[in-house]
């Protein structure tokens, strides 16, 4: 059947082709035959009309051609094969649309089968991690087993060996807590150590200038008292000696940073300044003449002036202070018949009238009750009145009175100024 259509397609083909041409010729001896007509109006001979009617009689054969294969392809277009030709055409077509959407779904069904192929094989491989996995679970329970049963060993010998531990550890912590107080005890022995070294090397130079006959000319006219007060006000202001001897060492040290000596001028200054605050110039200028030289020399010979006094340690004073008053007030017609209308005494009459009335004091207990009296005498041992022998304490009120203006004074704790040192320093200068 595919071999018969395509040859009446061929044959078709050809007719019309063969239709085309002569419609071409047609027209074209149309033409040939208009031009002639109007080349042979007027002028036409016998001749020419012959020629127009061989002409003429070509047409009509050419155009009874014509018909006659037109005829032709109507028959052909009329005839069955035609017709069932067509049919193909249209069932081939149908045909073709069908298998394209066969092949579509075709083509789908297997992208769908690949696709659940894949995961398939996802799947499979899921399962057999999940094998894998369960493998290494039931290794890791197995091992969980073991390492619980050694951690609970391990427990059980961990306890004992820190209830052995316990015992040597609080041991070893007695020990290294003595060792530590031992070695508190030697570090503090060290620094006391060399701060006594280096204080007896620097007053070693000053008692080079001490033993000279002028100084002991000096040493005799002062007055004990003065010395006295020095020391009280010092103690009265809780600086020790080691205090004394560190606030000196930074005075030392400011002058040599300012390139200056330290000279008798200076220590003018440094006794009318806290914590000395003397306010009487002849006993600054009594001081004064006890010492010579510059720079730490002199210094030195004020530290040996003052010496070595002792300071309240564990002292209470509440307990002191309540002793001492049932003492004084069991001796008081002692006291009284001693002093016999006396209204003021010093230090030194007061140091006797304690061993002649027979007061139980001890260094600490009479240190306590001397520093009373000066507190109460205004810090003057010359002028101590009799009353206060026998209460030498003062009232509540007036300490804090005397606390105040003691704040008003400085708000720093009891030290040399440098700034007071630095300003005299520039006024020398």
């Amino acid at each position: 059947m595919q071999q018969e259509l395509q040859q009446i397609k061929v044959e078709n083909n050809k007719l019309i082709n063969e239709n085309t041409k002569l419609k071409t010729q047609i027209i074209l001896f149309d033409k040939d035959l208009v031009r002639y007509e109007k080349l042979c109006v007027g002028s036409l001979n016998k001749s020419s009309d012959l020629l127009l009617i061989q002409l003429r009689k070509h047409n009509k054969e050419l155009s009874q051609q014509l018909k006659e294969k037109i005829d032709q392809i109507e028959h052909l277009k009329r005839s069955a094969k035609i017709t069932r030709i067509a049919e193909l055409e249209c069932e081939n077509k149908v045909q073709i649309e069908e298998y394209a959407k066969l092949k579509s779904c075709y083509e789908n069904a297997i992208k769908q089968i690949n696709d659940l192929n894949q995961k398939l094989q996802w799947f499979q491989n899921l399962q057999v991690d999940i094998q894998k996995l369960q493998r290494l679970n039931e290794n890791n329970v197995n091992e969980n087993k073991n390492l619980n049963t050694k951690i609970t060993q391990l427990e059980e010998m961990l306890k004992q060996q820190q209830i052995l531990n316990k015992t040597s550890i609080q041991q070893h912590e007695k020990k290294i807590n003595t060792l530590q107080a031992q070695n508190k005890k030697l570090i503090s022995e060290k620094t006391n150590l060399k701060v006594t070294i280096k204080m007896l090397q620097d007053r070693e130079k000053a008692f080079v200038i001490l033993k000279k006959p002028s100084s002991h000319l000096k040493l005799s006219a002062l007055h004990q008292l003065i010395l006295t007060e020095l020391k009280f006000k010092l103690i009265l202001r809780g600086i020790t000696v080691k205090q004394l001897n560190e606030m000196f060492d930074g005075l030392k040290q400011q002058a040599k940073e300012q390139n200056v000596q330290i000279r008798l001028d200076d220590f003018h200054h440094i006794l009318s300044q806290e914590p000395f605050s003397f306010t009487d110039n002849k006993k600054i200028l009594q001081i004064l003449n006890c010492l010579t030289g510059n720079g730490d020399v002199l210094i030195e010979q004020f530290l040996n002036l003052i010496g070595i006094y002792e300071t309240f340690n564990n002292f209470d004073f509440e307990q002191e202070q309540q002793t001492m008053q049932e003492q004084l007030n069991q001796n008081k017609q002692k006291i009284k018949e001693y002093w016999n209308q006396k209204q003021v005494v010093d230090y030194h009459d007061v140091q006797k009238m304690v061993l002649s009335v027979g007061l139980s004091f001890n260094n600490s207990s009479l240190l306590y009750y001397n520093l009373n009296l000066f507190e109460k005498s205004n810090e003057d041992l010359q002028n101590i009145k009799v009353s206060d022998t026998l209460d030498p304490f003062l009232d509540e009120d007036q300490e804090i009175l005397e606390f105040n203006s003691y704040k008003k004074q400085t708000n720093q704790p009891p030290r040399i100024s440098e700034v007071s040192d630095e300003e005299h320093y520039e006024q020398q200068d």
